[in-house]
């Protein structure tokens, strides 16, 4: 419990001023397990592609999981993008 609240404590204290969510928009957070991808790696690409929607991201290490804050509609955008990302990657 003390490592989620960890989280989420660092989920908002990192993000940006910038990244600012549309007044009166809830927000959601999501937890999303990557199988192939590494969360420290994606979480830089989801800030730079959905910060200026509001999107917060925070990669936990322990889990390689990405805990991602967003409007509804956004998260699930967000949510595509990382399921393009984590696919094995292609062997040559």
């Amino acid at each position: 419990m003390r490592a989620t609240l960890l989280t989420f404590a660092l989920l908002f204290a990192a993000a940006p001023a910038v990244a600012q969510p549309p007044p009166g928009v809830p927000r959601t957070v999501n937890v999303i397990a990557l199988k192939n991808a590494d969360a420290a790696k994606l979480r830089p690409i989801v800030e730079t592609v959905f910060g200026r929607q509001g999107v917060t991201a925070v990669a936990d290490a322990r889990t390689n999981a990405l805990v991602v804050a967003a409007d509804a509609d956004t998260l699930k955008e967000v949510n595509k993008l990382v399921a393009e990302l984590d696919k094995p990657a292609k062997r040559r």
